[in-house]
């Protein structure tokens, strides 16, 4: 019995007398700027950061625990008890429980709406129709015009001697007068293909004075401008099926403005409607067209032709121009039916 005894105090004492091993865990953190002050058997003392622009998630940092039995962490921070915590070992489990969290937590994530990104894009977007219309694309080919005879001129002889060919000069009354225009009055509702077709005509006219004209925004209040301009700018594009996220889309060079202004001056009640109108004059002298001219206060008008109905848009033009015999709108309705130049597709 008394061997018995002392066999177990000696199995005791050997294993008290094993010694604890220190093990790498992690701890939780408030944030990642927290740093590790000192580390007392189960206990680790955090200290706050000296500057507040620490980003605010959770972090996390590595301790080494002195004994390996140890299964749960106290942690204090700048003295103060913040919270009890399981260790937590480096393991693929871990790992990929974080990387679940993250995942949730990225879904979760919002970035916060610009409220002035609706104005930014209405802005953007008549910033890049008045780039791309035919009146700022005059002044452009102009100028590219005077560089390339004023300043490059003899190096474009040099390198380039085919760019001296001239182009056939164009015959007169192919061209609006500065005082006439065509107006094109639509809506969303109008089939698709029948715009695409009108659209196509318009830019082989290549005329700054012709303009198709909605009365006001797809739906009620400024709200539905984004849609709007969204829908103007698919029907410009020459491919329907461009995405302009994935690519860049080619764009109609042409006028299309909302205007209901134009659409009471000339008592427009049902669409298509077309009108050819001749004496638009400006009574304070916008030659950038700035201000509508559906308004009498801004332009006067002398006289004005219109018809309407589902029909191709040269040969409404055409009847018009049976009655309004103008030689411009003859030369219009030819280059709408020819293409560029008079040459024939």
């Amino acid at each position: 019995m008394n061997f018995l005894k002392s066999l177990l105090f000696f199995c005791a004492a050997m294993l008290w007398a094993i010694p604890s091993h220190a093990q790498k865990v992690y701890i939780d953190t408030p944030n990642p700027c927290h740093a590790i002050e000192k580390i007392t058997g189960h206990r680790v003392d955090l200290k706050s950061p000296e500057k507040k622009d620490c980003i605010q998630t959770v972090g996390r940092a590595e301790v080494e625990i002195p004994d390996d039995k140890i299964t749960e962490i106290e942690v204090w921070i700048d003295g103060k008890f913040w919270k009890k915590q399981p260790i937590q070992k480096f393991n693929m489990t871990g790992i990929s429980k974080r990387l679940d969290q993250s995942s949730d937590l990225a879904g979760k994530l919002e970035v916060p709406k610009n409220k002035f990104a609706d104005q930014g894009l209405a802005q953007a977007q008549l910033a890049a129709d008045k780039f791309n219309s035919p009146e700022f694309q005059a002044k452009i080919t102009k100028e590219k015009d005077r560089l390339s005879k004023e300043v490059f001129g003899d190096i474009i002889k040099e390198y380039y001697p085919d760019s001296q060919k001239k182009e056939p000069a164009k015959t007169p009354g192919e061209q609006l007068e500065d005082t006439e225009r065509i107006y094109v009055f639509f809506s969303k509702s109008m089939p698709e293909h029948t715009l695409r077709n009108y659209i196509s005509m318009i830019s082989k006219a290549q005329d700054p004075n012709i303009t198709m004209v909605m009365r006001g925004f797809i739906g009620e209040g400024l709200k539905k401008m984004k849609p709007t301009l969204n829908y103007i700018r698919e029907l410009r594009q020459k491919d329907p099926n461009c995405n302009p996220i994935k690519a860049e889309c080619d764009l109609y060079s042409i006028n299309i403005i909302i205007d209901p202004l134009l659409f009471q001056r000339y008592h427009v009640e049902t669409v298509p409607m077309v009108v050819f109108a001749r004496g638009v004059i400006s009574k304070n002298g916008d030659s950038e067209r700035n201000e509508s001219e559906g308004n009498p206060e801004k332009a006067d008008v002398g006289q004005s032709f219109e018809i309407s109905g589902d029909a191709p848009l040269d040969y409404m033009l055409e009847r018009i121009n049976a009655e309004a015999k103008r030689p411009t709108l003859e030369g219009t309705i030819a280059k709408m039916r020819s293409g560029f130049y008079g040459q024939a597709k």
